[in-house]
């Protein structure tokens, strides 16, 4: 996210927001379910792009619901059983 700021102040101000959220870990469970999931994914027909998979991954880890406007998650959903909602569900 940071790479797409315009200015430094844009970017600091972004750096600012972002250093403020909850960071979830990712560790090696978390790897592991991604590495998983990639499988899963590719064996169903679907070619996701990495950090997608690995954003599913530690949502999937963490029980977590995942809001997004990207069309992958929703086809990761029918590959796992991942909790998203889509900015267009809001």
């Amino acid at each position: 996210m940071l790479q797409g700021a315009k200015t430094q102040r844009e970017y600091s101000d972004l750096q600012w927001m972002l250093n403020s959220l909850h960071q979830l870990q990712t560790t090696e469970a978390v790897w592991a379910r991604a590495y998983a999931l990639g499988f899963a994914l590719r064996r169903n027909g679907f070619t996701i792009p990495t950090p997608d998979i690995l954003i599913a991954a530690l949502a999937l880890e963490y029980d977590c619901a995942l809001l997004h406007p990207d069309r992958h998650f929703s086809m990761i959903q029918s590959v796992a059983n991942l909790k998203v909602i889509a900015f267009a569900d809001i």
